[in-house]
């Protein structure tokens, strides 16, 4: 996902207003992993907290969708009355026919991607306070300077959407973990969401390829594991009940 940018003063400076004025959503709902719980804020929570603010500054939030290559691909515009506009595009899905399951995608893409670009948080951080969440090790030293020169966030997302392993995104968590504090903390949210975006993803795509609801089941197991504590369990769990569904019509003798 790359942010793209037209023209920025007269948008920025309202921006930058904007995010002094702008409080994180209140977090009305509550999901249980069944490990643990937390707090988030859901699409229309999210629109509620920041329209106005973004309105009195003369900024408005577009969320059209395209199709490229077989994907729903959802582009979140933040305009200024000026004229002055920034976008970034957020792949949803395929188009797999399954319109509940897209319009699932939809509404997480859209939550991800408008806080990501105007900087607040609709999740609780639920990573322990006593030891870090696992597979996304303890800090390590990293000079303010350093990090400082790492802050290109179209450079940060292309990065972290072009891991194709679990691996390789924890290892962008472990480095996320290492900048907090010294990045900017719409960075450190926005990178920590995409990291999780990214899992699910791909957990999506392992769902996609099971031959039949047995092999599904094993790869849920192994998801399972993998991805413990690090994405929420309960949006994991629905994207294995559509899998189920999608392959029980396909072969209703299985599972039964």
């Amino acid at each position: 996902m790359e942010a793209q940018v037209i023209t920025h003063a007269n948008l920025f400076a309202a921006l930058a207003a904007a995010q002094g004025e702008l409080k994180n959503p209140e977090k009305t709902k509550t999901a249980d992993t069944g490990k643990y719980k937390y707090m988030y804020a859901d699409i229309g929570d999210v629109l509620e907290a920041v329209m106005p603010v973004l309105s009195k500054h003369g900024l408005a939030i577009t969320q059209p969708t395209t199709i490229r290559d077989g994907s729903i691909i959802l582009i979140t515009r933040l305009a200024h009355s000026s004229g002055e506009s920034m976008e970034s595009e957020y792949p949803v899905c395929s188009l797999n026919g399954n319109h509940q399951a897209m319009g699932s995608a939809m509404t997480y893409a859209r939550r991800y991607a408008l806080t990501s670009l105007i900087g607040v948080a609709a999740v609780d951080d639920t990573d322990g306070a006593d030891s870090a969440p696992v597979g996304e090790g303890a800090k390590v030293k990293l000079s303010a300077s350093q990090a400082k020169t790492e802050i290109n966030w179209a450079e940060i997302q292309k990065d972290i959407d072009s891991c194709t392993t679990f691996k390789r995104l924890d290892n962008w968590a472990e480095k996320i973990e290492q900048r907090k504090g010294i990045w900017p903390e719409s960075y450190y949210t926005a990178a920590k969401e995409r990291v999780e975006f990214n899992r699910l993803d791909l957990a999506e795509q392992q769902m996609t390829a099971a031959k039949d609801v047995d092999d599904l089941t094993n790869i849920f197991t192994d998801l399972e594991a993998i991805l413990e504590k690090k994405v929420p369990y309960d949006e994991l769990a629905a994207k294995y009940r559509r899998h189920e569904d999608r392959l029980l019509s396909l072969h209703p003798l299985n599972g039964g």
